[in-house]
């Protein structure tokens, strides 16, 4: 049964090549007939899209909670997809102070935040054309232990 399926199919595709005025290509013995070889069809190349589109910025820990004078955390600014420069500003004057003004990293950047008084500021982080508002609370406790 497979031969006769393939000798079908081989005389289709004999029919199929006359009538176009090219010779098919010959087998190169003495044999009676000649077999075409099909040519596989060249596929297209996948076109790359570029560079990976921006993640979301965020931060880790967020919001940063330092609880004494003189404490040093850090936080994490967060952008999978991105590798460049990590910049700050910040409202924390007489709060805290943040380093560095700017870093460049591929997927995050470490800050790091020092406690100067007791209260709130926010350190505005952009990277890619986002930005992303990272609270800082600094709380003291203070009291006469007796």
């Amino acid at each position: 049964m497979k031969i006769a399926v393939a000798v079908v199919a081989l005389a289709a595709l004999a029919a199929c090549g006359g009538g176009g005025g090219g010779s098919a290509p010959s087998s190169g013995g003495s044999g009676s007939g000649s077999t075409a070889t099909p040519t596989p069809a060249a596929s297209a190349s996948p076109t790359p899209s570029g560079a990976p589109s921006p993640g979301t910025l965020s931060a880790s820990p967020s919001p940063l909670n330092l609880t004494a004078v003189g404490q040093t955390l850090t936080f994490a600014a967060l952008d999978p997809n991105f590798s460049g420069t990590f910049a700050q500003t910040n409202t924390c004057a007489g709060v805290a102070t943040v380093a560095p003004a700017s870093a460049v990293g591929s997927g995050s950047v470490t800050f790091s935040v020092t406690s100067l008084a007791a209260g709130t500021c926010d350190v505005t982080v952009t990277a890619n054309g986002q930005s992303y508002d990272e609270q800082i609370v600094v709380t003291t406790t203070s009291g006469v232990v007796q």
